[in-house]
């Protein structure tokens, strides 16, 4: 016995492939027990002492690495928010407004301190 489905969306129609309901060894199966095992989730089993969720220690290692990273350049970001003029509005500044303002910012020196050089 194998279970075909077929579903769409407008304009379309999609056939799920059809998987057999026996298990190797010949037995039969119910329709939610064959349904698990083709889930892509992932089983949680939390009350049985293990999981299938659980990362390797490189993984966890490098996805602490990564939130350490992300939170340093929005630090960055932060900081130089605050030493921009209106950086520090109500309305908190984009990453790319507040790159924009920063280079505004400096040109907008560059061309005061070449006024006072050319003054002296």
């Amino acid at each position: 016995m194998s279970h075909n489905a077929t579903y769409s969306s407008p304009g379309k129609v999609y056939a799920k492939k059809s998987y057999p309901s026996t298990l190797s060894h010949g037995q039969n199966t119910s329709s939610s027990t064959a349904q698990f095992l083709r889930s892509k989730k992932k089983a949680n089993f939390g009350g049985l002492g293990f999981s299938l969720q659980q990362q390797p220690l490189t993984v966890s290692r490098r996805n602490e690495r990564e939130r350490n990273r992300v939170k340093m350049v929005n630090l960055g970001f932060a900081t130089l928010r605050q030493h921009i003029p209106n950086g520090a509005k109500n309305k908190k500044m984009s990453k790319v407004e507040t790159l924009r303002s920063a280079v505004d910012y400096i040109s907008q020196l560059k061309t005061l301190l070449s006024q006072l050089e050319s003054t002296k």
